[in-house]
């Protein structure tokens, strides 16, 4: 196992080309597949909703009505427009755009894994990091799907890959693009930093234990990263993020935080158990859906990295650029009441997969192949792992929810009054939200506020996360259920209250 990090200019100097075209060609079929695939949970306001407006409004309309204005910069709903106003405003179109993102990723992923694992002997590692990466559930789901922290993957790869190959005035513009697609962008910029810093170390680390740096320069690359201009892309992308950050707050009045708005809730400080709360729900999303797998071993190899004498730079690289932004983006996140989704941490989990893909190399025969059997069978069973019903769920963060959307349509299309039935998210959004250019005209479901006790018919489906545990035994327990529309463990039911009428339903359509 070679011990260095690879210098060469091009992704197809791998020994194993076969691979890079396979990937890219995954890469390029996947948007292709999930055409039909309508806007899903947060994505539809940060995609689909940011988008139609700036396609409605023109692209310079940077500031956004207050209804849809989560305090997060709108560049990624600013692409999808753009992408509209040249193809027309479609959901085809929408899956097209991700196609340069997917692409982005795959070609960053895979020069990553020719960075730190150079060389024909590791040709297992290179192939079996890619199928971790296709059976990593978030990234599967999220890559299937139009959202926000898709992009900000393709973005945070390239920097790394930039950092390590001193190309600074391509680190600027990844590092502004960044934190003009959401706040976890700018977070991120702050990961990217540290880690640079990091890779200085262990590069002069590396330089010391070779001979190469006398006494007097120890200790240079790391002083001349502070004070020269290495530090510029840093500075020049956020003095840009945070001109936007001002002009935005000049236009609005509030800056980050409006308290006025939906969301204001869940950007209050949760105080000390609700920190605590947080820290939990991490460790969770880290072991959800099969990925314990792979992060219950990966701690004890860490444990086993950190107390050995003599590290060498390539398994260091790798720890690194994954444990930053495990680290920073944790730190960010403990402050606040807003409920951490896995699909934060989706930089995370790609990251760490070349660095486990490498200990699972270094395992001996028998033990190797009963792991990569464990960590496919475990991944791959996470897309069936459903919490029951009182347990929120990350349903953007595997393909457990996608029998959800034929059992939506059956739904829209028996039930004749929507404007009767009351749900929660992401059920009561209109079609052209989800679906956009869209000639469906019917009104949606009606969003349930407040007491759904009041509500005489209440749409209810184990897709919902917003809906407190006295309610749901009430409603579950003792309203009659008319209708229940169900594919495996995923269902949507239409409850009435007691005393009042069934609604007449329409007869589902003869296939």
């Amino acid at each position: 196992m070679t011990s260095g990090i690879h210098k060469s200019n091009g992704v197809n100097d791998s020994p194993n080309p076969w691979l890079f075209r396979t990937g890219l060609g995954l890469a390029i079929l996947i948007p292709l597949m999930s055409l039909p695939m309508p806007f899903f949970w947060d994505s539809i306001l940060l995609g689909s909703e940011v988008g139609q407006h700036f396609f409605n409004n023109g692209l310079g309309a940077w500031i956004l009505p207050t209804e849809l204005d989560s305090g997060h910069p709108p560049g990624f709903g600013w692409y999808l427009a753009v992408w509209w106003k040249f193809l027309g405003l479609s959901l085809p179109v929408a899956h097209l755009a991700m196609m340069p993102v997917l692409i982005l990723i795959w070609l960053g992923f895979y020069r990553i894994l020719i960075l730190f694992m150079p060389g024909k002997s590791n040709f297992m590692a290179h192939g079996l990091a890619a199928l971790l990466l296709l059976m990593e559930p978030t990234f599967i789901a999220q890559a299937i799907h139009i959202g926000p922290d898709l992009m900000l993957l393709a973005l945070y790869l390239w920097a790394v890959i930039s950092i390590i190959e001193h190309r600074n005035w391509l680190l600027t513009a990844l590092l502004f693009a960044m934190g003009m697609v959401s706040l976890r962008g700018c977070f991120s910029v702050a990961a990217l930093w540290f880690t640079h810093l990091g890779w200085l170390f262990i590069q002069e680390k590396e330089s010391k234990t070779a001979g190469q740096l006398s006494g007097s320069e120890k200790g240079l690359s790391i002083r001349s990263f502070l004070t020269s201009a290495t530090l510029l892309p840093y500075a020049i992308a956020t003095a840009g993020i945070m001109g936007w950050f001002a002009w935005h707050a000049h236009q609005t009045g509030w800056f980050l935080v409006n308290s006025a708005s939906s969301w204001s809730s869940s950007q209050q400080f949760p105080g000390v158990i609700g920190m605590a709360r947080n820290l939990g729900l991490i460790v969770w999303r880290m072991l959800d859906f099969g990925r314990l797998v792979l992060w219950i071993p990966g701690l004890f190899w860490f444990v086993s990295w950190l107390v050995k004498a003599n590290k060498n730079s390539q398994e260091s690289g790798m720890i690194m650029i994954f444990i930053v932004p495990l680290f920073i983006l944790s730190l960010a996140f403990l402050p606040f009441s807003n409920p951490i989704a896995h699909r934060y941490y989706l930089i995370v989990f790609v990251l760490a997969i070349p660095w486990f893909a490498y200990r699972i190399q270094l395992l001996e025969g028998t033990r190797q192949r009963f792991f990569i059997i464990a960590a496919i069978g475990m991944l791959g069973f996470g897309h069936r792992w459903i919490y029951p019903d009182k347990v929120a769920q990350g349903w953007d963060a595997s393909l457990a929810h996608l029998p959800f959307f034929s059992l939506m349509s059956e739904a829209w299309s028996e039930i004749p009054n929507p404007d009767l039935v009351y749900t929660e998210f992401p059920l009561y959004k209109p079609m052209q939200s989800i679906r956009p250019g869209s000639h469906q005209e019917r009104l949606s479901f009606r969003k349930a506020e407040g007491d759904w006790l009041q509500y005489d018919y209440i749409l209810y489906s184990n897709i919902i996360n917003d809906i407190d545990g006295t309610t749901y035994d009430q409603i579950t327990t003792t309203w009659p259920m008319q209708k229940e529309w169900e594919q495996g463990k995923i269902f949507i039911r239409l409850y009435r209250k007691p005393g009042i009428a069934p609604i007449e339903l329409k007869e589902k359509e003869s296939e």
